[in-house]
């Protein structure tokens, strides 16, 4: 049978999950916030037909607000997305021309009947009463537009950038080069102490990579989870030694530190990119070397790849060392 889901044991939360899951639907309220709730997880064709199987007439702009919330929010507890849940009412997406400090101080002054003289004009800061106001009542900018909460300001992300490092193995064959300068049609593999001598030429090549649209956020221009995505500032991949070995690293800058769920997100999206998205297309580009061609995968199928922090790599290290010590 077509979408028939097979349920298993581990789809069942816990007992205290799903008491935390039962006090969360009764806060939403109403049928259409779980209605919902449950379209946040589905596809994006087909809103206005299932808002007409349902008659919500207003379905599409209670599932903007909701997202935007959260966007907004960023919450990272189930109690958090309650809350947010239980006070959707309280938050508004500001119109769509409000992109900038001088918009917001228009959008209000418009709002509240406040005209300035055109002759004083020049005499008056917008941009800097609008900053001001931004801050004080925590407006956010998100995909969705900039979000306000009428009741309190918006927790604002913090202004001190974190960098984490995630590293993960190399694996390499490269298709040696002969005296008349012609490529073999066989490849030797090139273990991870061997491409410390090619650390240089893979960088240029990572950086050949780069694409104009992502900006100056690099692979996090594609991340889907938009709360991820207002979180990390940018995403680049790199490689480093260590140890006498060439590693595939992913260096994240974010706006604060990375909670352990959302470290995970990081790892799953980059494992992601390493075996289908950026990774896959890597691996294929020929880089040039003396020897020869040589191709860099920052993935591999087998039991023995893993992605880890540089502070887990470095404890794992010095562990084994003091092993085998003893």
């Amino acid at each position: 049978m077509h979408g028939k889901v097979k349920m298993s044991s581990y789809d069942i939360p816990d007992e205290p999950e799903l008491n935390r899951l039962t006090d969360f639907f009764k806060v939403l309220g109403d049928p259409t916030r779980v209605k919902i709730l449950f379209r946040l997880f589905q596809s994006e064709n087909c809103v206005g037909e299932l808002a007409e199987k349902m008659q919500i007439t207003d379905f599409e702009s209670k599932l903007e607000k909701l997202k935007a919330a959260l966007c907004a929010e960023m919450p990272d507890t189930m109690e958090s997305v309650m809350e947010i849940t239980k006070n959707l009412e309280q938050y508004e997406i500001l119109p769509e021309d409000v992109q900038t400090a001088k918009d917001y101080a228009d959008f209000l002054m418009e709002k509240e009947n406040i005209y300035i003289d055109p002759q004083l004009e020049d005499y008056t800061d917008l941009e800097g009463f609008g900053e001001e106001r931004m801050d004080r009542d925590g407006a956010v900018q998100t995909v969705y537009g900039f979000v306000v909460r009428q009741d309190y300001p918006i927790c604002q992300l913090p202004e001190y950038m974190e960098q984490t490092r995630l590293f993960s193995p190399l694996t390499a064959e490269i298709y040696s080069r002969d005296d008349w300068g012609d490529i073999s049609n066989e490849s030797e593999e090139v273990s991870p102490a061997e491409l410390c001598s090619y650390e240089d030429q893979i960088q240029k090549q990572i950086l050949k990579e780069y694409m104009e649209s992502e900006g100056d956020r690099g692979l996090a221009a594609y991340l889907d989870n938009q709360l991820l995505a207002r979180k990390i500032r940018c995403m680049n991949p790199t490689v480093e030694s260590w140890h006498g070995e060439l590693w595939g690293v992913l260096e994240v800058q974010s706006y604060g530190s990375l909670s352990e769920k959302e470290l995970e997100a990081v790892k799953e999206y980059w494992r992601g990119q390493e075996s289908d998205g950026w990774g896959e297309g890597f691996e294929q580009r020929p880089i040039q070397t003396p020897e020869g061609e040589l191709y860099v995968s920052f993935w591999n199928s087998g039991n023995d790849f893993f992605i880890v922090s540089e502070e887990q790599l470095k404890g794992m290290e010095q562990n084994l060392g003091m092993q085998m010590k003893y």
